[in-house]
């Protein structure tokens, strides 16, 4: 939840109302204005002039739980999952804005990229694993999602590694696929 100068390391600013983790926060433009927000690990903050030569860090939103979901967290990455403005709720109209997509514990939340809000929340599945039980496929970790248009649709779907399974999720949070896989290690590859 920091800004370095790139050239020098100086620090340039801390986040006001946003923590950070070094493993989930990274840079993009989330509203569309030209100017990346830092996602970090309990929100996104702006990083603005601050009239005086120096710099803010100022919130931009805080995860919102909705529904029994968590509120946000984990490993994140972006994608345009459709249109979630104005209070429209309409999967695969790509508007071009951003929504942020967490990977945590045993679930993907997709979550508005201007407000933090919930859309959805899916948990891993648990049932069907060629060699483990439920039981055991509840086991907590699930590495970073990737964003990808896995059908060829046009529109993203969302790929992790959980303990038991290789899952994919549609853009709407109902699961297109899984496959067993074996990770009692880590429980947080990448794909």
């Amino acid at each position: 939840n920091r800004v370095y100068d790139g050239e020098t390391g100086e620090h340039l600013c801390t986040a006001q109302g946003v923590s950070g983790g070094p493993v989930n926060s990274f840079a993009v433009d989330l509203d569309g204005d030209g100017i990346q927000e830092i996602i970090a690990s309990d929100g996104a903050f702006r990083f603005v002039p601050d009239g005086q030569g120096g710099y803010s860090c100022p919130r931009y939103w805080n995860y919102t739980a909705a529904n029994g979901a968590p509120a946000g967290g984990g490993f994140p990455a972006v994608g345009d999952f459709g249109t979630f403005t104005d209070g429209k709720r309409e999967f695969g109209v790509l508007d071009g804005i951003p929504e942020v997509v967490t990977a945590q514990g045993t679930s993907i939340t997709l979550s508005n990229g201007q407000t933090g809000e919930t859309i959805w929340s899916s948990a891993l599945p648990t049932e069907g694993h060629k060699y483990y039980t439920s039981a055991e496929c509840t086991t907590h970790g699930i590495g970073t999602p990737t964003v990808a248009d896995f059908t060829g649709s046009g529109a993203p779907e969302i790929g992790a590694a959980g303990a038991c399974f290789y899952v994919v999720f549609n853009t709407d949070g109902t699961l297109l696929w899984k496959h067993s896989s074996q990770d009692f290690s880590s429980r947080v590859t990448g794909s």
